[in-house]
């Protein structure tokens, strides 16, 4: 045969005809869109990249705006709660101890409600007092109770300010007057708030900050520093001359050009601007490098497309020649005498496509597998990106047949496991479900047209089922209820476990199928207790919400005083009580699971206010993802005795320390023979030869109450008990008591609600 090389040779001018075709064909096209992306591209990626910005910017101005609302919203709720009403104003909140576990409770709930919240307090103006969940009772100074005092004096109900509030410094607070007697004060954690407002700040160069429109600053947006600098005071000046409420432009600061957009929003009776200034050089700089390697990009083109279009002038008529040379290579082929190249190469396809038949059907030896897996994949939602013709072209190919068909799917769910007559363990869980689903199988099989059984592995069972289109839904699902209580009798006569079975909705896309299972399965928690076996139909299923409110209040105290005093094994009872009360009200799996997880946070709770730290008490577990993966009512008490009661009760019952019951009797002590000298947590620390620190937690924990406050009880009594026996001057009674004569009458009149006149009068008239 002629090779390549003379036929070149003999039509040389028809291969520099074609070169020069090839090189117009490749290479004006490349240079033409290089030049286009350059010079259009470029300035339309800058635009979108500017847009961009604003965008992410009305948006975290939006979060900003939403957080804050939200944290608004919540304290005018609570504002209103009878809770707060104005019988706190003369409270005991030492005495009514109940009162002040509540209010706890609640500032506790407040603070969880965001993440931006810091702290909590509920300021009582008349007896100068703060309460907060984590510091109790705050018995404020005059300096510190004018600071509060002042903030109620504005003419609104509820401001932000900067104000400094207990420990936070002058982190931005949000305070919602109660009426008549204090004010709920939230506190914003100053980190976080900064984190969300500096979050558009890709630039240590750039800034992030809110003013309000009068100038007043609300956080420069960096942590621990108050002072503005100078570029934010420029920026914030710029913004403030102008008067739409967004709007983004560019601004020139020590030679360099920044993007500054702004927004502005409303926050109680007053507006607030949130500004962000980034390097136009930070911005552009993904477009100076995307135009650079265009034109780069470009030029390796162009040069390529003149050494391919050189290159293919000369091989135009090789290719069939080098695919020759590649079956003779590999062996897969030997020249048998044909005519010609295409010949052998259509000898070499025929081999090819028997080799294919064959591996063909080793697939189909392995379909069993895909199939399996490709339900999976279906119902569990992996195949969202398939379309309805696609996903029934698969089911086809996979054996399945869709036409003119609807489905459904049913859930088979085995409860009773953990006290099951079998004596199942944990490991034999994934046995049961096989078991399980390869005895549903058998049973779909002989009563159904091709069903398919999906085992997930977690004593749950799935079923999918198809049937005619034309034929009823409810003539079938009536055949799947007996289907159904078929599969009942079946697993409760061979595996001794009961029953939950929900049938779905019918559908006539297999797209839907994933919707289908969800729904089904989220049925299943809202199961009858007390019923061993249950069909639930998805068609007819209605949450029960008779009881869905019921929670046995009584019993959580009771396991609350239980956990107080370290008796687990008492602590364990009630709660075994606690869910038999729940099941006796017929309540669902759902509405047991929720209960049992709002008892888990206040145990949770309790441990934290008797000074246990739960992380380190629970090596870090997180018990509430624990519990959610729990069923049974049985399994629930024993997984509570065992990783939350057992090891807080080993661990409080080796921290009670006898001899700091001792310190304390002996400070107890010292209070009752000294009262009336100047004494102190300190002196009778270092009398002690304990930590002050270590004696105020022993105190607070064994007599229940602060030292301060123990010791003005004394006094208090003892002074009452003066003013009933003897005759004595309040002047000289006061310092008999240990108290400066006018500061004892603001304290007696605080703890009695009278002063010390009005209870002699009163004491005499009795008698």
């Amino acid at each position: 045969m002629t090779s390549y090389k003379s036929v070149a040779m003999r039509k040389g001018n028809l291969y520099k005809k074609i070169l020069i075709i090839i090189l117009i064909i490749t290479c004006f096209p490349a240079a033409l869109i290089g030049l286009s992306f350059y010079f259009i591209g470029t300035e339309q990626i800058e635009n979108e990249l500017m847009q961009t910005h604003r965008s992410q910017l009305e948006k975290d101005r939006e979060r900003i705006e939403e957080q804050l609302a939200h944290i608004e919203l919540t304290a005018s709720q609570w504002a209103l709660n009878p809770q707060f009403d104005e019988k706190l104003k003369d409270i005991d909140f030492y005495k009514q101890f109940l009162v002040t576990q509540e209010l706890y409770k609640s500032l506790s709930i407040i603070k969880g409600s965001s993440t931006l919240i810091d702290q909590v307090y509920l300021y009582v103006d008349g007896q100068r007092l703060l309460v907060s969940e984590d510091e109790g009772i705050i018995q404020l100074t005059e300096e510190n109770n004018h600071i509060y005092h002042t903030l109620l004096q504005d003419n609104r109900s509820i401001l932000w300010t900067k104000a400094a509030i207990r420990k936070a410094g002058t982190s931005l607070s949000l305070v919602h007057a109660l009426p008549r007697f204090g004010a709920l004060i939230i506190t914003l954690n100053e980190s976080k708030f900064n984190d969300m407002v500096s979050e558009l700040t890709v630039d240590k160069k750039g800034s992030s900050f809110i003013i309000k429109e009068n100038g007043e600053w609300v956080t420069t947006g960096m942590d621990g520093v108050q002072a503005p600098s100078d570029q934010a005071v420029f920026l914030g000046n710029e913004v403030l001359k102008r008067s739409t409420e967004a709007d983004s432009f560019i601004l020139k600061w020590n030679k360099e050009d920044y993007s500054v957009s702004y927004g502005k929003f409303s926050r109680a009776n007053s507006t607030w601007i949130y500004i962000t200034a980034t390097p136009v050089s930070q911005l552009i700089a993904p477009v100076l490098l995307m135009s650079r390697m265009i034109l780069v990009v470009s030029g390796v083109g162009i040069a390529t497309a003149i050494f391919l279009s050189w290159f293919g002038s000369v091989r135009l008529y090789s290719p069939i020649h080098h695919l020759v040379n590649m079956f003779r290579e590999t062996g897969s082929g030997k020249h048998g005498g044909e005519a010609d190249e295409f010949s052998f190469i259509k000898n070499q396809w025929q081999q090819l496509i028997h080799e294919s038949h064959y591996l063909q059907f080793r697939i189909e030896e392995q379909s069993s597998m895909l199939r399996e897996g490709f339900l999976l994949q279906l119902v569990q939602g992996h195949l969202y990106s398939f379309t309805e013709k696609e996903l029934r072209d698969r089911m086809i190919d996979f054996g399945w047949n869709v036409d003119e068909k609807c489905f459904s799917i049913m859930v088979v769910q085995l409860v009773g496991f953990f006290n099951s007559p079998g004596n199942f363990l944990e490991k034999d869980r994934q046995l049961i479900t096989f078991a399980a689903a390869n005895i549903i199988e058998e049973l779909a099989c002989s009563k159904l047209d091709a069903p398919a059984v999906i085992n997930f592995q977690d004593l749950t069972i799935g079923l999918m089922v198809a049937f005619p289109a034309e034929k009823h839904w409810r003539q079938f699902k009536s055949e799947l209820f007996k289907l159904a209580d078929e599969i009942t009798a079946t697993l409760n006569a061979l595996l001794k476990l009961n029953v939950i079975i929900s049938i779905g909705k019918s559908t006539d896309l297999i797209g839907e199928i994933p919707n289908v299972l969800q729904e089904v399965r989220q049925t299943l928690p809202f199961r009858t207790l007390e019923e061993n076996n249950q069909v639930l139909d998805m068609d007819e299923f209605l949450p029960p919400m008779t009881n869905a409110s019921y929670y046995p209040f009584q019993l959580e105290k009771e396991i609350h005083s239980a956990v107080r005093r370290g008796d687990g094994e008492e602590a364990g009872r009630l709660i075994g009580q606690f869910f038999e009360d729940m099941r006796d009200h017929r309540t669902t799996e759902f509405a047991l699971l929720q209960s049992a997880l709002y008892l888990l946070g206040s145990i949770l709770q309790t441990i934290i206010q008797i000074g246990f730290n739960p992380h380190h008490l629970y090596k870090g577990e997180n018990l509430f993802e624990q519990l959610v993966k729990k069923r049974e009512q049985d399994e629930i008490h024993v997984w509570f005795n065992d990783k939350v009661l057992a090891p807080f009760a080993k661990e409080y019952s080796e921290t009670q320390d006898s001899q700091l019951k001792s310190f304390v009797k002996s400070a107890i002590d010292t209070i009752d023979t000294c009262y009336m000298n100047d004494i102190s947590l300190e002196v009778c620390a270092d009398q002690l030869g304990i930590h002050p620190v270590r004696l105020s937690k022993g105190f607070k924990q064994i007599v229940g109450t602060t030292f301060i406050d123990f010791l003005t009880k004394v006094r208090i009594d003892k002074s009452k008990e003066l003013l009933r026996s003897t005759d004595w001057k309040i002047h000289d009674i006061a310092k008999q008591v240990g108290y400066n004569p006018s500061y004892f009458n603001k304290i007696f009149r605080k703890h009695e609600g009278m002063t010390a006149s009005e209870y002699r009068s009163l004491c005499k008239g009795e008698h």
